[in-house]
């Protein structure tokens, strides 16, 4: 949260960034790129620099408050954000509108067509689809481990693709492709789902509650 604070105190004007957008500024005499992006749900910057002097810049982020953290921590974030990674939430089996990604594709994009797989979106689109990403928020603090299977009293043709500790909500939380018709879309009230953790000989259940 505090990125654009402390980063411009190494780099000057680089506050002035808007979101999704890049530009070229001076450090050590040189060009670097530095975009106001990244994949964490919250504001924040990528830099691109020379590989001899990151680790010097590294250092002059954390002296300004900066804390180091792992792609485990940038994956809790952007999955509390609702943020896809390609081959795990989404990949070649997966379109967009399954992935409940239809908000990224343009109207223009949509009404005009031509791109690859159009003509499956616009399928998708027009009739629907059978599974959809969700998010989901178990009962109690145990987390959902991956590959944890999520089924109905009646049905357990149900996927989990990714779970983590919400750090914000302080709550399990996971992202899974469910059936429309088992997770209440539909009706607007979530159906009872159970989670079965993996190699498990029984079910373990806990009725998650779906996040719209």
């Amino acid at each position: 949260p505090k990125a654009v604070q402390i980063l411009e105190k190494i780099i000057n004007g680089v506050s002035d960034l808007k979101f999704m957008n890049g530009d070229t500024f001076n450090y050590l005499e040189e060009n670097i790129y530095i975009t106001r992006s990244g994949y964490t749900g919250e504001d924040g910057f990528e830099i691109s620099i020379k590989n001899e002097d990151a680790e010097v810049f590294v250092q002059k982020l954390i002296d300004e408050g900066a804390s180091l953290i792992g792609l485990g921590a940038r994956d809790t974030l952007r999955l509390e954000a609702g943020l896809c990674l390609y081959g795990h939430d989404m990949d070649i089996n997966k379109s967009p509108i399954e992935a409940n990604l239809k908000w990224a594709i343009s109207k223009n994009r949509i009404l005009e067509g031509g791109f690859i797989g159009y003509e499956k979106i616009k399928s998708q689109i027009e009739k629907g689809v059978s599974k959809i990403r969700v998010g989901i928020k178990p009962e109690g603090r145990i987390i959902a481990r991956e590959k944890t299977s999520i089924f109905s009293e009646d049905d357990k043709n149900i996927d989990l693709f990714k779970n983590s500790k919400s750090p914000l909500c302080i709550l399990p939380s996971a992202v899974a492709r469910l059936a429309i018709d088992k997770i209440g879309l539909k009706n607007s009230r979530p159906a009872p789902l159970y989670l079965q953790e993996p190699n498990a000989d029984l079910p373990k259940e806990q009725p998650p509650k779906i996040i719209p």
